[in-house]
């Protein structure tokens, strides 16, 4: 039989793992993942340019070139 290995919670390793903004606080404490693979994570988005996408996704511009066109979900004007 395997043994079981269990990743801690982010909580468990990184002092700020709670976000708040427009009153919706963000808590990734229950993901297992550790501080080190979420710098990763976040190095990752950043070097993607992915809030920058989602930003212009937002504002209706074509992210998706294969689609030649917007995305429908924010279409309604967010």
């Amino acid at each position: 039989m395997k043994s079981l290995i269990l990743i801690p919670f982010i909580r468990d390793s990184f002092e700020n793992y709670q976000k708040s903004a427009c009153g919706i606080t963000l808590d990734i404490g229950r993901q297992r993942i550790n501080q080190k693979e979420l710098l990763s994570l976040i190095d990752f988005v950043k070097e993607k340019k992915m809030i920058e996408s989602f930003n212009e996704m937002r504002k209706g511009k074509i992210v998706n070139a294969s689609e030649h066109r917007s995305a429908p979900e924010f279409d309604s004007g967010f």
